[in-house]
């Protein structure tokens, strides 16, 4: 079974503004905690900074990726991973420009956020990695083998 692990662009600022820039990714602690900080950190080697750094954020599961472009300009990059609903809400508050996560925006998060267009376009949600998902079964339990049905009812 593989969940798509996704990035929904909710105003999403570019890199190469005038002034300093501060983009904040909040979500899904699948993405945020590794995969999150390594796609940042090369985006900004992409963008030709220097000097990178990954810095511990306030709150546990929270960092903050930052690089110096080659014009001086200091670029930081907060990440928040503490679940895909949190992406969401901190969308809808305005506290995100990304939000990260490991499944496909719900009907009702999509009506809450249908101020910031489709969210389930091809322009909003980009799926960058898929998760798989390895289920055993104890060779005593007397269940001795589990549908996918009943498998996508389990992780529902």
């Amino acid at each position: 079974m593989f969940r798509p692990l996704c990035l929904l662009l909710g105003l999403l600022p570019t890199l190469c503004a005038a002034e300093p820039i501060s983009l904040r990714l909040q979500g899904s602690n699948t993405v945020g905690s590794v995969l999150g900080p390594a796609l940042v950190r090369g985006l900004l080697q992409a963008k030709g900074a220097q000097a990178l750094q990954t810095l511990p954020g306030a709150q546990p599961n929270e960092v903050w990726v930052q690089g110096v472009t080659p014009q001086g300009q200091t670029l930081r990059v907060s990440i928040a991973a503490h679940g895909s609903s949190t992406g969401f809400a901190a969308l809808k508050s305005g506290d995100a420009d990304l939000a990260a996560t490991s499944r496909p925006i719900k009907d009702s998060e999509q009506q809450a956020l249908s101020a910031l267009g489709n969210l389930k376009s091809a322009e909003a949600e980009q799926v960058i990695a898929l998760d798989g998902v390895a289920v055993i079964v104890h060779p005593d339990n007397p269940l001795p083998q589990l549908s996918t049905t009943q498998l996508a009812q389990i992780f529902a």
